[in-house]
Order: structure tokens, then sequence, then C-alpha cells
């Protein structure tokens, strides 16, 4: 949830790295739980089960890790078009400045992100800008990132 680069050319976010410390301590947890059960476990079976699982998990993590969480969202400022660009494998065009509008959207647990949307169907959000935000983390959002957001979009 920051704003990585803003130049005259680009502005450049990553909204899912608030994301990423707390998966990272939710790995370590659950390696530290299969190493207990290791120690625990004398049975041959469930050692295959527990690896199986910490070899699913660190390929898990390895995506998350390195595709997921450092993905950037891309408002060109010369071409006028929203790009999302997964880590350093590809880039790929969403939205036109013209057809983009920004949403407050609230999921089924209560949970407010923003996103940007196409103009015409604001049911649909395109892409988050954001991670889930606490009120005080919106307050935040508002003034520092919505608004750089808001003048490149020109709402």
């Amino acid at each position: 949830m920051a704003i990585v680069k803003n130049t005259p050319k680009e502005l450049i976010l990553r909204p899912y790295i608030k994301g990423l410390k707390s998966y990272l301590q939710f790995l370590v947890l659950g390696i530290i739980a299969l190493g207990i059960f290791y120690l625990i476990s004398d049975n041959r079976e469930w050692h295959l089960i527990a690896a199986s699982l910490v070899g699913f998990w660190a390929l898990n993590s390895l995506y998350f890790v390195v595709v997921y969480y450092p993905m950037e969202i891309i408002f060109d400022k010369t071409d006028k078009i929203i790009y999302r660009k997964h880590s350093f494998l590809f880039k790929m065009k969403l939205l036109p400045f013209s057809n983009a509008t920004l949403l407050l959207t609230q999921d089924n647990f209560r949970s407010q992100y923003y996103s940007i949307v196409h103009k015409e169907n604001r049911f649909k959000p395109l892409q988050k800008i954001s991670y889930y935000l606490s009120e005080k983390e919106k307050i935040t959002f508002d003034k520092e990132i919505l608004g750089e957001v808001g003048k490149v979009l020109e709402l």
C-alpha cells in the first residue's frame, strides 16, 4: 500500500506489499507447527504427509512472494493507460484513464479496500489498489495515495 514511484511520466503503486509481512509470519508458524509434529510423530506415513504439506507451502509461497505481492499498478501519464505488472514477468494493459474510476469496495466480512473499476460497470472491480484497510489506514490512504491517484486520473 505504498507509492513506489511518482514521476512526471508514471505513478507506480504496490497494493499488496502490506500483506507480505502477515503472509510470511503465517508461513513461518506453519513450518514450526509441522516441525513440532515431525518430532512428536513416529509414523513414517505421517512424515510423508507432513513433507508433502511443506512442499506445497513452499511452492505456494514462492508464487505469492515472487509474483503476487510485488505486483505493481502503473499509471502511465504519457499514454494515459493503467497497467498491471507482475514482478519481472509481464505487463498487462488494464484500462485507459478516460474509462477508469475509483470505488471503495466492501466484502462480505466488512473489510474495505479501494479498487479501479470501469465507469460503465462499477459492479466488477478490475484491480484492487489497496489492501484491506482499517479505519485509521483508510484515512491515511485517502490523504496520501488516493489524492495522487485522483490527480492522475483527473477525478
